[in-house]
């Protein structure tokens, strides 16, 4: 009888073990759940909280060609501006931060920057953008959004620090509240998503005036569009829509690298449509015809290669190029404002 009663003690608190255990995975579960729908909230708030402080507290020209960005949106405005005013480099080059360290040093940084007011030029007499961008360019349609924001910080009080961090704060109001919607709009991935938007690079471009903020928006709605087509696993008018706004977005106001993100549609349809067909045509296949058609696809893709490459000297001094990008530090002082090193050397075409 004991062995009988301490073998029903045993199951009952297994069981109840058990139970436990099941509750606390499901709570967990559900934790995961709550917080992978929601999440597009959080990013909101931590964004623009984070956001606010970059846009004000960062040094003015802190981005990559960061002059080059705001005199580009102050020319949409037709508010060009003489920056030698405020001490900074007329040719645009160099390091930003050493024209900035003495008003930091003395104390004067507000009196320098936000206090003395922007002189107005002809746009003819700038060393750079001395005309308009093509209005469907990411050139223009990039600096769209820090140009109001120019305009903005100009009619509060024209000085160089007010109208720069009004363009900040505005730029970086805008591209957050969309990224929000695009998280919000994903079927799947909302996580990396906001993961990505509250990365330093991200939060960094949000809150400047240069034009890879559009880009990056646009590069994410894009890539939503896929993700949503490939969960729904079906074409329907209205994931056919999204896909050609986002489409004619990309090509018009992207940077040129991220056009390539268009082809992953017609990889998609093409999947949609061949689901389940693909396989039974492998299946039916040889081993031999398998390995022949791989061959011919490779060499096909190789063809194309190089006649795509010749643009650029020759296949070999692409690969050559790209292996020594991603293997060898040629700027040994890293300094990430200096965007002219071998890391970002474009393909120069041959004559």
């Amino acid at each position: 009888m004991d062995t009988v009663r301490y073998r029903r003690n045993d199951y009952h608190l297994n069981k109840r073990h058990n139970e436990k255990r099941h509750s606390e995975k499901s709570k967990i579960s559900f934790n995961a759940e709550v917080i992978e729908k929601k999440v597009y909230k959080f990013y909101l708030s931590i964004a623009l909280f984070f956001g606010i402080i970059l846009s004000i507290g960062m040094p003015f020209f802190n981005e990559p060609d960061g002059v080059y960005h705001f005199v580009n949106s102050s020319n949409i405005v037709h508010l060009t501006t003489d920056i030698t005013v405020y001490g900074e480099n007329s040719k645009w080059f160099g390091n930003q931060f050493v024209n900035q360290k003495p008003a930091y040093q003395n104390g004067d940084y507000f009196k320098k920057y936000f206090e003395t007011e922007v002189q107005r030029m002809p746009m003819n007499k700038l060393p750079r953008s001395t005309e308009y961008p093509k209005v469907l360019s990411y050139n223009f349609l990039g600096h769209i959004v820090p140009a109001a924001g120019v305009w903005l910080g100009y009619h509060i009080y024209p000085s160089m620090g007010m109208i720069i961090v009004c363009a900040r704060l505005l730029s970086m109001f805008v591209y957050t509240l969309i990224l929000f919607f695009i998280i919000k709009y994903v079927r799947r991935g909302k996580l990396v998503f906001t993961i990505i938007g509250l990365s330093p690079v991200v939060m960094n471009t949000f809150s400047s005036l240069s034009y890879d903020g559009l880009t990056l928006i646009l590069a994410a709605f894009l890539v939503a569009v896929g993700i949503n087509m490939v969960d729904k696993g079906k074409i329907t008018p209205f994931n056919l829509l999204p896909m050609i706004i986002s489409s004619i977005a990309v090509y018009f106001a992207a940077k040129t690298n991220i056009k390539l993100l268009i082809l992953i549609f017609p990889i998609i349809i093409l999947s949609i449509f061949m689901r389940g067909k693909t396989k039974n045509i492998i299946r039916r296949l040889s081993k031999r015809a398998r390995f022949t058609t791989s061959i011919v696809v490779l060499i096909i893709v190789l063809i194309g290669g190089i006649l795509y490459a010749r643009r650029y000297g020759g296949l070999g001094l692409v690969i050559y190029k790209l292996f020594m990008n991603f293997s060898y530090n040629f700027n040994p002082n890293i300094n990430v404002q200096d965007i002219n090193t071998v890391l970002v050397q474009p393909l120069v075409r041959t004559i």
